[in-house]
């Protein structure tokens, strides 16, 4: 019958118009095709004879060129076409097979509005794509590097999912796709990369609950010129720098270790001259103020 057929084939596509579904059947005389206009909900019993063809009709306002792309750890990846303003990304999961199972959704991401960036660093856990950020890291102060953060974040154009919820049945992380999303399910690389001022540097196999310190032992230890103050936690996700008391250490995270940066003695002197300035300038305001009291 019409159910157990559109069994066999793992279903409709999101596009689907169940309510108008055609089967074309030839007649007992095999000279005319005959159309026979079927709807799923009164009609799945319909029973199908050898030779039939069935085909599920889309909705009307669908166009075919609205479309998404799934990469990463599903069983199907690549182009589905949804409907605008319709389709959600539990759909579009659904219909590319389901997640397998090294899928990993800390790290999992939708991206909107892509651009060149992206193709560049797609690649996102490449050394190259690292010693940028810490270049950026060395020029900016604090400040500066916040809101480089947030610009590179919305460039990027990421939609804010949480994946785990949305396994989880949070329907406010369902989202709606739009035409020209990449819906990207991250594999499980169960391994983080420490770099730096470190004996060995490389990947760590990831153990859970392990935190900063665990992964330099475990990459040699610390280096001659390590400077065990400044470690930080790179998340692999956002890119954020963390301290490592202040971070929870993920599969495919980093651990940093800069190295101690000697001041010559020209830098010393440029230091102690303009805090003597403004010491100097203090000085001198505060004498103007006394004297006009007086």
């Amino acid at each position: 019958d019409l159910e157990t057929a559109l069994q066999l084939v793992r279903g409709v596509a999101s596009v689907a118009n169940l309510d108008s579904i055609t089967v074309s059947r030839m007649d007992p005389t095999a000279t005319r095709m005959e159309k026979i206009y079927l709807s799923y909900d009164n009609d799945k019993n319909f029973k199908l004879l050898p030779n039939d063809r069935v085909y599920v009709n889309a909705h009307a306002e669908v166009r075919r060129d609205f479309k998404v792309l799934v990469l990463g750890e599903v069983v199907r990846p690549g182009n589905y076409p949804i409907t605008l303003n319709t389709t959600r990304l539990s759909d579009i999961i659904n219909e590319a097979g389901g997640l397998l199972p090294n899928s990993y959704l800390p790290n999992s991401e939708v991206y909107r509005k892509l651009d060149t960036f992206f193709i560049q660093t797609k690649n996102r856990d490449t050394l190259e794509n690292v010693y940028t950020r810490r270049l950026n890291d060395i020029v900016s102060n604090k400040e500066e590097k916040e809101s480089f953060d947030q610009d590179l974040l919305y460039k990027i154009g990421r939609v804010n999912v949480d994946f785990e919820k949305l396994e989880k049945g949070d329907n406010s992380q369902d989202v709606i796709l739009k035409n020209g999303d990449i819906v990207y399910i991250a594999d499980n690389k169960k391994e983080v990369y420490v770099y730096g001022q470190v004996n060995r540097p490389g990947f760590v196999p990831y153990k859970e609950g392990a935190d900063a310190q665990y992964y330099i032992d475990a990459a040699g230890g610390y280096g001659e010129r390590a400077d065990e103050d400044e470690i930080r936690v790179i998340k692999f996700k956002t890119r954020e720098w963390l301290e490592p008391d202040e971070a929870t250490i993920q599969s495919s995270d980093f651990v940093y270790v800069p190295r101690i940066i000697k001041r010559d003695f020209a830098y010393d002197i440029d230091l102690i001259s303009k805090v003597a300035g403004v010491i100097v300038s203090v000085i001198t305001l505060t004498l103007l103020v006394i004297q006009s009291q007086k």
